[in-house]
């Protein structure tokens, strides 16, 4: 979409509008939303040259930006390769906004440590954790499991060249004799990252797996919400549907936070449905839209209603207990709920 000659004001206009929209089940609205983001972010970014005053905004629609690639802009289809460099993309794009990012950077990390980048990995991967000591969002911190799977990975950039031979072997400490433990130490890194590469959570907690134990068959009568490359995917009896990365995050949100007394509103989940600049507070039609479109959703699976309204507070929603399910993240892509 070209906005050449569109003035901000008519941008903000257009926000509005897509913010007052439906979400497709691919979620090409979020893309959307991104585009005019972007659009609103080069003209801020040449306004605050010659007017300071809009700065506090030029921030803000900056940071929106941030939370949006990360959040919605992978891209729901293609081949491998294509998904590699689309995503690659957008991780860089993130930088260019924010370059102390500690998840993108460790994302773009991963990404090349399983394209073979070994070095680019390394770099990636220490920037995440050098980052991590002082960046100051809660939503772009790397967990626990992300930290150690970067020593790992780290660890492991430069075990792969030192075993075949490009670099050195002094430089690591290795002679011939040491060889098989440098092989040793890689499967073994290897074999710690597969076994721990995705969450599973259900109503009794979380543990880690590998790919293979995270695709087994879902149990009957069992709410699945998978989250992939490709974005997310919900299976109830054999049923499935795909999802867009906002429905797919909120009905996260729903069963792993929620219950009663404890509800999803448009505050609580405002790093979801962002605060707009020309409308005070949260907007509350774009969560009370999308979460009509999960309960839609469930309802045409015909997934019993678990979703309840809390009597006592406006707009908010909660998970009743009443269904056991379990959602499979993979953790080297996981941001903060």
């Amino acid at each position: 979409m070209s906005f050449q000659g569109i003035s901000l004001e008519e941008l903000e206009e257009l926000e509005q509008e897509l913010l007052g929209l439906g979400e497709t089940r691919l979620g090409s609205l979020s893309y959307s939303k991104i585009e005019v983001y972007e659009a609103m972010h080069r003209q801020l970014e040449a306004i605050v040259q010659e007017d300071e005053d809009y700065c506090a905004y030029y921030t803000f629609i900056k940071k929106k930006l941030v939370s949006y690639l990360l959040r919605y802009g992978a891209p729901v289809s293609g081949s491998d390769r294509t998904i590699y460099e689309d995503s690659e993309k957008v991780l860089k794009k993130v930088l260019s906004y924010d370059s102390q990012n500690p998840i993108a950077a460790y994302r773009l990390g991963f990404l090349a440590y399983r394209s073979g980048a070994f070095s680019d990995a390394a770099a990636y991967l220490q920037q995440a954790l050098n980052s991590q000591t002082f960046y100051t969002d809660e939503r772009y911190l790397l967990n626990a499991e992300q930290i150690n799977r970067a020593v790992l990975y780290i660890t492991n950039c430069a075990l792969h060249p030192a075993i075949q031979g490009e670099v050195p072997a002094m430089d690591f400490m290795a002679t011939a004799e040491h060889a098989t433990s440098l092989s040793t130490q890689l499967c073994y890194n290897d074999g710690m990252l597969k076994s721990q590469a995705y969450r599973i959570t259900t109503p009794f907690g979380s543990v880690l797996c590998s790919k293979e134990e995270s695709v087994e068959a879902p149990m009957q009568d069992v709410i699945s919400l998978k989250f992939n490359k490709f974005g997310a995917v919900l299976t109830y009896n054999g049923i499935s549907e795909k999802m867009a990365p906002v429905q797919a995050n909120l009905l996260r949100y729903l069963l792993v936070k929620t219950r009663k007394g404890q509800t999803a509103t448009p505050l609580a989940l405002k790093d979801y449905f962002l605060f707009t600049h020309v409308v005070t507070g949260v907007p509350e039609e774009t969560f009370l839209l999308v979460m009509a479109e999960v309960k839609q959703i469930l309802m045409e699976m015909e997934i019993p209603s678990a979703i309840q309204t809390a009597e006592d507070e406006d707009y908010g929603f909660y998970f009743d207990g009443s269904m056991p399910f379990v959602v499979i993240d993979r953790v080297d892509e996981e941001l903060s709920l």
